[in-house]
């Protein structure tokens, strides 16, 4: 990427879905060790990888995506690592109200089985992890206001 990119002008630089998907997850990982990375190398600007993210459909709820995308990859595993448990974890969350222009909806209320008008404050998180090989993969998550019991 870096010899390839070298000759290129700043706004003429073109990254590839791997680039971009390499330059995020090291992004999300460190955001300052990010900017310092971003000032040796040649690397995709964080308003690239903000675009990127924002073409992503997530929606609260089991995604089809990710069942999908774990039945492929588990097809290739044997019984041992397919041993998995679920579990839920909770987060804070500052309550707000996002819209989004594309989808022509607003987040930022509780969502669990149907949306209510409340302001969530909690995100619930459901995840697979693996019992026996060191895995773990969300599947589902939910907008709820307080602790969930």
């Amino acid at each position: 990427m870096q010899t390839r990119l070298c000759t290129k002008r700043k706004k003429g630089r073109r990254f590839t879905t791997e680039e971009k998907m390499i330059a995020l997850a090291i992004m999300k990982q460190s955001p300052k060790g990010y900017r310092f990375l971003h000032r040796i190398f040649i690397l995709p600007s964080k308003t690239t990888l903000n675009k990127m993210i924002e073409k992503l459909s997530i929606h609260t709820g089991i995604s089809s995506q990710v069942t999908g995308l774990i039945k492929k990859e588990v097809g290739t595993w044997n019984e041992r690592k397919k041993l998995c448990t679920v579990i839920f974890d909770e987060m804070s969350l500052d309550t707000a109200l996002i819209y989004n222009r594309k989808q022509d909806t607003i987040t930022g209320f509780v969502e669990l089985k149907e949306k209510k008008r409340q302001f969530a404050d909690h995100a619930l998180v459901f995840m697979l992890r693996g019992a026996v090989y060191k895995w773990q993969q969300p599947i589902s998550f939910y907008f709820c206001q307080g602790a969930t019991s």
